[in-house]
């Protein structure tokens, strides 16, 4: 009478023969692949899934970074403009402004005059 316990067999060890003879074992072996298959393929989908999940957002926040970005630049370009616009209409900015320009023209000729030389 067996006990179900799995003895050494004549030679000493454990034999596979015993193993894959038993029944039970077979039956819990098929079982154990059935539930494991489906599981396996359930895993994959949800990681699958939660990796195109968290691309999708990665992405939908870098392009909202872009958008404030964009508006930013656009409104400090606009404050520029409109303080160059502003600057532009006041007399005393265009006179010095000519006069600007006046001095730099005749610059070289005055550093010449002065012995200064300039690359």
């Amino acid at each position: 009478m067996t006990s179900g316990v799995i003895s050494p067999n004549k030679s000493g060890g454990f034999g596979i023969d015993k193993l894959t003879g038993s029944l039970k074992v077979r039956l819990v072996t098929v079982f154990l692949l059935i539930s494991l298959v489906p599981m396996a393929v359930v895993a994959w989908l949800g990681y699958e899934q939660a990796s195109t999940a968290l691309g999708d957002e990665a992405d939908a926040k870098l392009t909202a970074i872009r958008e404030i970005k964009k508006s930013q630049i656009e409104g400090y370009f606009g404050t520029i403009a409109g303080q160059a616009s502003t600057l532009s209409q006041n007399a005393a900015v265009v006179e010095s402004a000519t006069l600007f320009e006046d001095a730099f023209r005749t610059l070289p000729a005055e550093l010449e005059s002065a012995g200064i030389e300039v690359e």
